[in-house]
């Protein structure tokens, strides 16, 4: 999945604003709104408040482009990746001597 850019829409976005907009016109309920969201009712007020002071920009999901709260710090994992690449050079260095080994039968 690729990451949009600030001012794109995921489809996921541009149908929550299409239903959003419905209830906005009064052609849909905020409870069946909620449910074809798969959303509590609670939520959908708040995404109904949020669309009407922001607009379609309101409805974007707020977290985009920011590192996630699980994140490992980058010194960790360029250590960890630093480790698999010397794991994998040594064992495929070594791979054609082991087979050739075992298929010659001398294991």
């Amino acid at each position: 999945m690729t990451t949009a850019q600030p001012g794109m829409f995921t489809l996921k976005e541009i149908n929550r604003t299409k239903i959003l907009q419905d209830v906005i016109d009064r052609n849909l309920r905020p409870g069946q709104a909620a449910e074809m969201l798969g959303i509590t009712p609670r939520h959908c007020s708040r995404l109904i408040s949020r669309y009407r002071q922001s607009g379609p920009l309101g409805v974007t999901n707020r977290s985009r482009g920011r590192p996630g709260n699980r994140r490992l710090p980058e010194t960790i994992t360029e250590r960890v990746l630093h480790i698999i690449r010397e794991t994998i050079s040594i064992s495929v260095q070594h791979w054609p001597e082991k087979n050739l080994k075992k298929s010659m039968g001398l294991f």
